[in-house]
């Protein structure tokens, strides 16, 4: 058979399951807290089916409707694999990055689907991660992946809350888009961010003037000067970015209760790179 049958033959298939398996690391070698929750997607049968834990994230797609081909499969275990890691650094789990390490079709129709996982075996935890993981509330974990699910400006934030510490060096791009992704996605105001975090109004503005400068943030220059990071900015301003998610979705979802500054700090203690250049 040549690839592009095997290509056809996938377009053509509907598959009952798809089960994607990803290795889940962080550069500030911690590890996952368990945790298996269930999302059902809107506007159609499918369910998701996710359990972490370790270094390994499975990512099982169950129902009806997936008619996808194979690589289209793939792209969406991959967006929903980038949920998971923002509702994990949101969580306060730390952040990580997402490895594709295999993925199983099952074509098969069935009435029924019953299985259970294996994680990989538990390394040595230090006292660090034993503390993070006590800390980690799976049901405040999931609470917040079926949020973003469901509200794209504060998953788009989230995401480039993600980025900006992935990458502290283009950090300033990511954390004034996060903000405009509340500004113009939610219809607040510069006002309402402000207040929310806590700074002044000027102060929010002065972030996009930095993203906008010309030291090779946001773009380009003739010199070819690129702004160093600094770990004490960017920290502080990833901090308030995710203080104004927080206190955005308590705007949307009227029960729930915006975390603390310290709450918050112990979070992002998780998951910012204390070393930009390691």
């Amino acid at each position: 058979m040549t690839s592009e049958d095997e290509s056809k033959k996938n377009s053509e298939v509907g598959y009952t399951m798809v089960c994607s398996v990803f290795e889940l690391t962080s550069k500030s070698g911690y590890f996952m807290p368990e945790f298996n929750i269930r999302y059902d997607e809107r506007n159609t049968d499918n369910s998701c089916f996710l359990t972490g834990g370790g270094t390994r994230l499975y990512v099982n797609r169950v129902g009806g409707n997936l008619d996808q081909s194979s690589d289209a499969q793939a792209a969406d275990s991959h967006f929903m694999v980038d949920r998971v890691v923002s509702a994990l650094l949101v969580g306060g789990a730390g952040l990580f990055w997402a490895n594709p390490k295999g993925r199983v079709f099952v074509r098969t129709a069935t009435e029924a689907l019953s299985w259970t996982s294996q994680i990989d075996p538990k390394p040595f935890y230090s006292e660090r991660v034993r503390a993070i993981h006590s800390a980690f509330n799976e049901q405040e974990f999931g609470s917040w992946f079926q949020f973003i699910c469901q509200n794209t400006p504060i998953r788009r934030a989230l995401h480039d809350t993600v980025q900006a510490i992935k990458n502290p060096v283009e950090a300033f791009v990511y954390i004034y888009r996060g903000f405009e992704w509340l500004k113009d996605g939610l219809e607040l105001s510069w006002d309402d961010i402000a207040s929310d975090v806590g700074v002044t109004t000027k102060q929010i503005k002065e972030v996009g003037q930095i993203a906008n400068d010309e030291t090779g943030v946001r773009h380009a220059s003739k010199s070819g000067v690129k702004q160093r990071a600094s770990l004490e900015t960017y920290g502080t301003w990833i901090a308030g970015l995710l203080h104004a998610i927080e206190a955005a979705r308590a705007r949307i979802d009227q029960e729930y209760v915006s975390s603390g500054p310290e709450r918050i700090a112990e979070k992002l203690k998780a998951a910012v790179q204390y070393d930009p250049y390691p």
